[in-house]
C-alpha cells in the first residue's frame, strides 16, 4: 500500500479491557483520541479534526466496508463493542478512492472471521462501579457462517453527572458459495448518559470529580438509540473480475438536555455501495460508486417552550476509481481519483424567528492521488503519496 497504513490485529486489541477504544487507538504514531467520559470522545488524526470540541469529523469510519459516518461527516466508532471487533485499519491522510477521500484519514473496523462454532461469557467489574456483561456465540455449518454479540455496559464514572449504560447487539451472517458469497452485518445501540461538562482550573484543583455547577443542576444528560444494516453481494465474474454491491441504512433517535436548551433530534438514511476490480499479475483496477442519502429533523424547546425546529436532508454522491501498477516485483505505483458531490435542503419549521429554509448545492469536488511503493527487502519499505483531501461540511458550516 503506497500510503501510511496501520492495522490492529486481535493480539493488540486485546491488551485493552474492551471498554475503551483510546486505549488501542493511541498505540497508533499519529493518531490521537481523547476521553472525557464513555459519552464524549474525540479522534484527531495528525492535527485534523482538532477544531472540532466534542466530537470527530474530518475522518470517515466503516465496519465491515459499509460507512458509519453519518451525511455531515461525524463518526462514533467508540461506541461499538471492542469484543466483537477482529481488526482495525487506520489510513492516516487524504485517501481517496480508497475510502471516501477523508481529510484527516479512515478508520476501518472489522468483526470477527468465523472460523468454528463456539461460544463465550464475559464479566467485568472495575472502578467506580463499572461492570460489563457480554456473550457471544458463532455457528458454522456448510455453507452458512452465523455470529452474535450482546454487550451491556453500566458505570458511575468518576464525576458527579457521570452515569453512562450502554447495550449493543452485533452480528453478522453469511452464506459462501465458491463464486460469491452474501453477507449482513446488523447493529444495534442504546445509550443513556450523563453529562458533566468542563469545568475551570481552580474547581478542577479543589474538586476534581465536580461537575460543571450548571450542568449539575438541571441533571444533563444524553440517550439515543442507533441501529446499523447493509447486506451485501460479492461475486467472482471471471477469473479476473470480481463485484461487490451492498445496501445499507443507518437510524438515530437522541435526545440531549442541557442547562441552556434542549435538543431533540431523529435521522434515517439509506444507501448503495458499488464496487468492480479487475486484478492481474502486474496490475489492480478498482472504480466503484457510493450514493447516500439521509432525512435528518431536529428542534429545540426551552422549559418546554419550542425555540426552533427544522428539517434537512442531505445527499452525497463519491465516485472512485484507482489503479495499482507493478512495474516489477517490489514497485507499487499508485493512481487514483474520487469525485463527491453534495447536496443539502433545509426546511425551516418554526417561522418565528425567520424563514431560513433553502437550498445548499455544492461545486463538484474532484481529489486526485499518487503513491509510489518501493520494499528491497520483505521487512522495509519506502512511499511517498500525495493526495487531496475531502470532508463533508456540517450544515452550521
Amino acid at each position: 500500500v503506497p500510503g501510511s497504513l496501520s492495522v490492529l490485529n486481535p493480539e493488540e486489541l486485546s491488551i485493552s479491557d474492551g471498554n475503551s477504544l483510546a486505549s488501542v487507538i493511541n498505540t497508533v504514531p499519529g493518531i490521537n483520541m481523547q476521553t472525557g467520559t464513555f459519552l464524549t470522545s474525540r479522534i484527531v488524526i495528525r492535527g485534523m479534526g482538532s477544531r472540532t470540541p466534542y466530537g470527530t469529523n474530518r475522518i470517515r469510519t466503516y465496519l465491515n466496508d459499509i460507512p458509519l459516518t453519518t451525511a455531515d461527516g461525524v463518526s462514533t466508532p467508540e461506541e461499538i463493542d471492542l469484543q466483537g471487533l477482529d481488526k482495525i485499519e487506520v489510513i492516516k491522510g487524504p485517501s481517496s478512492a480508497l475510502y471516501g477521500s477523508g481529510l484527516g484519514g479512515s478508520l476501518n473496523m472489522y468483526t470477527r472471521e468465523i472460523s468454528k462454532s463456539g461460544g463465550s461469557v464475559v464479566a467485568q467489574y472495575g472502578s467506580f462501579n463499572t461492570f460489563k456483561g457480554s456473550a457471544s456465540g458463532s455457528l458454522k455449518t456448510g455453507k452458512l457462517r452465523l455470529w452474535g454479540s450482546l454487550s451491556h455496559l453500566n458505570s458511575e464514572g468518576y464525576r458527579e453527572n457521570n452515569n453512562y449504560k450502554r447495550t449493543s447487539l452485533l452480528s453478522t451472517a453469511g452464506w459462501v458459495h465458491e463464486k460469491w458469497s452474501l453477507n449482513s452485518t446488523f447493529l444495534l445501540i442504546d445509550v443513556d448518559g450523563g453529562i458533566p461538562s468542563s469545568i475551570g482550573r481552580s474547581l478542577f484543583e479543589t474538586n476534581p470529580a465536580a461537575a460543571a455547577p450548571n450542568w449539575n443542576a438541571v441533571g444533563g444528560f444524553k440517550k439515543y438509540r442507533k441501529g446499523v444494516a447493509s447486506i451485501s453481494l460479492k461475486n467472482r465474474i471471471s477469473e479476473n473480475i470480481s463485484n461487490e454491491f451492498a445496501i445499507f441504512g443507518r437510524w438515530n433517535d437522541s435526545y440531549e438536555k442541557r442547562p441552556f436548551n434542549n435538543l431533540d433530534d431523529e435521522s434515517l438514511s439509506a444507501g448503495i455501495k458499488e464496487k468492480i476490480t479487475w486484478l492481474s499479475e502486474k496490475s489492480e483496477i478498482t472504480a466503484g460508486a457510493e450514493l447516500n442519502g439521509e432525512g435528518y429533523s431536529w428542534k429545540l424547546d426551552n422549559n418546554n417552550i419550542r425555540i426552533n425546529e427544522n428539517k434537512e436532508s442531505r445527499y452525497h454522491l463519491n465516485i472512485h476509481a484507482m489503479a495499482l501498477i507493478k512495474p516489477v516485483s517490489r514497485l507499487n505505483i499508485s493512481l487514483a481519483g474520487a469525485l463527491n458531490r453534495i447536496n443539502y435542503r433545509l426546511t425551516d419549521l418554526f417561522p418565528a424567528d425567520g424563514i431560513q429554509s433553502g437550498r445548499r448545492n455544492f461545486p463538484v469536488i474532484i481529489s486526485p492521488r499518487l503513491g509510489i511503493n518501493y520494499s528491497p527487502t520483505d521487512k522495509m519499505a519506502f512511499y511517498a503519496s500525495a493526495g487531496h483531501g475531502f470532508s463533508l461540511p456540517s450544515p452550521e458550516e
